[in-house]
């Protein structure tokens, strides 16, 4: 018997994100410094959900995309296509992933298997981007 990976699935509608969701996402996209992922991260709404019911969620966002150039800056690899914002609350890992110049994705995970609860930003530790 094998398990099937974990999906986002579509939200009949979106939502607004949650006080925790919308505090981590402030938190993690504030340690770039960028104005337009500033701007972009207060238009998100959540469009989606992992599959496994963990507190991941698939964010929509408006504002200004992100130049390749800025993408490369920030990637640790150089590349101009995606990069991530990583940190730990606890044992909870979370991501804020950036693809193509717009914010995509908080991600929340710990072991598989588990379903974290939504850190605060006061725990947040070895923030770094990658």
């Amino acid at each position: 018997m094998s398990e099937t990976a974990p999906v986002m699935v579509p939200l009949a509608e979106p939502r607004p994100l949650s006080t925790a969701e919308r505090a981590l996402l402030d938190a993690l996209v504030d340690r770039t410094g960028h104005d337009d992922l500033r701007a972009q991260a207060s238009t998100a709404v959540v469009w989606s959900a992992c599959s496994c019911g963990c507190p991941s969620a698939g964010l929509r966002v408006t504002g200004p995309r992100l130049s390749t150039v800025d993408m490369a800056r920030f990637s640790r690899y150089g590349r101009d296509d995606y990069f991530g914002v990583h940190g730990y609350g606890g044992d909870v890992e979370i991501v804020v992933h950036v693809l193509q110049g717009v914010i995509d994705e908080l991600e929340v995970y710990e072991d598989d298997g588990l379903r974290p609860a939504l850190p605060s930003p006061a725990e947040l530790t070895n923030v770094e981007i990658y």
